[in-house]
């Protein structure tokens, strides 16, 4: 942490931490990396079991990537990771955990309070241990059950976990194929619309307008119709 630093000096120093690759403008930092922390781990605690500090902005990308491709890039949520069942970097308390058991892999632990408060999450018992390659194979069907059995657009993650339960979330897990997210719907995402009318745009733009509308779930005529709509106030 960098304290008490004169005005005249803020932009030189940012300069240089940007030079040496360390972001400072926080809204070019995905929402998940943002609520993250995780331990030392590797190499400097002698605990620690599998990685952790050095492994987190893998898997906060991947996480985020993921959400991305479901649609559901407008969520985020608290998340740790640690290299051993201590829990130095408080991970029974996030709404996401990733625990250390064994070399590359994790317990799965959810159902924290966004705020830290209250209660702490729950072992996903059949999840004791994940290997980190199978990150978006383990995440995808319960990112698709948040997607679709949340109560409000604006239920929180861990809330989610914590009202439907582990139990719950097994079954789903055990029942679902990977991919068919696909073929669900968004119940907070806006109708599809039925064209009836054509614009020209480039194929740059046009391939930029399909990869923001997947981000939030919708097909590319429905986000254009929505931003225009705003833009020039139509009803």
């Amino acid at each position: 942490m960098l304290r008490n630093i004169a005005h005249a000096d803020r932009e030189n120093l940012e300069s240089l931490l940007r030079f040496h690759g360390v972001e400072t403008d926080v809204a070019q930092i995905d929402p998940i990396t943002r609520k993250s922390i995780a331990c030392p781990a590797f190499p400097l605690c002698g605990l620690a079991i599998t990685e952790a500090e050095r492994v987190q902005p893998q898997i906060n990308a991947r996480l985020w990537a993921l959400l991305c491709e479901m649609g559901l890039s407008n969520t985020d949520f608290v998340t740790r990771t640690t290299g051993c069942p201590n829990g130095c970097a408080r991970p029974y308390m996030a709404e996401l955990a990733f625990v250390g058991s064994g070399p590359d892999m994790y317990q799965v632990w959810v159902g924290g309070h966004p705020a830290q408060s209250e209660r702490t999450a729950v072992e996903v018992p059949s999840l004791f241990k994940m290997k980190l390659d199978d990150l978006e194979a383990t995440m995808e069907p319960i990112f698709a059950m948040y997607k679709t059995q949340r109560l409000a657009a604006e239920e929180a993650f861990g809330n989610f976990c914590y009202r439907v339960g582990v139990p719950a979330i097994e079954e789903y897990i055990a029942k679902y194929e990977l991919g068919s997210w696909r073929a669900m719907g968004d119940p907070f995402g806006p109708e599809a619309v039925a064209t009836d009318a054509t614009v020209g745009i480039t194929s740059d733009v046009l391939a930029k307008v399909e990869e923001e509308a997947s981000k939030r779930g919708y097909d590319a005529p429905t986000l254009i119709d929505a931003l225009l709509r705003e833009a020039l106030a139509i009803e």
